[in-house]
């Protein structure tokens, strides 16, 4: 056999392995159910960590599933575990948490937490950072501190639970009525 002949399979045999591994990733991000979250909890463009809004997910859980002190602050408790969501995609009719051995039949999707990303103070499934080009940052921050405002994320659920998150959208926040 001819040497270069070896020497080109050597060198091709990574390249391969890396072109077969991206279209793999490639392949796994095009599939899932896409839904629009609303979040709260924002912390418009962190400069110090690029162009990034940080976020919450604000989950239509049950009343039970919030502390009603944290509620009257305007905020969902810190959240873990998975997330049973229940509706017709991209519309959330609701959301409920999975604690250990509960049943999830029902559910139309499950976000699952990524425990590969807590260390950043992230979890893919409650707490989350979306990039955010430098052009639109201020118009989008504006709208964040709007708040007649109602941010939402539009994330794709993967058959295994990891959520992407894909982009953010505003909706007038709906008027409450007054007891």
């Amino acid at each position: 056999m001819n040497r270069t002949m070896v020497w080109a399979g050597t060198l091709a045999l990574p390249v391969l392995a890396l072109a077969a591994a991206w279209a793999n990733t490639h392949f796994m991000a095009q599939q899932g159910t896409d839904w629009d979250v609303p979040v709260s909890g924002y912390d418009p463009r962190d400069p110090l960590r690029g162009h990034y809004i940080r976020y919450q997910y604000d989950w239509p859980l049950p009343k039970t599933a919030a502390k009603a002190d944290d509620e009257d602050m305007g905020f969902q408790p810190f959240l873990s575990g998975p997330v049973c969501i229940v509706g017709k995609s991209p519309a959330i009719a609701s959301a409920r948490l999975i604690t250990g051995g509960e049943d999830e039949t029902g559910c139309t999707s499950i976000v699952r937490p990524n425990s590969w990303r807590e260390s950043d103070g992230e979890d893919g499934a409650h707490t989350v950072r979306l990039y955010v080009p430098q052009a639109k940052a201020p118009t989008m921050e504006a709208k964040l501190r709007d708040e007649r405002q109602q941010a939402f994320v539009r994330i794709r659920v993967r058959p295994d639970g990891v959520a992407t998150p894909l982009s953010m959208s505003f909706m007038p926040r709906p008027v409450e009525a007054k007891e």
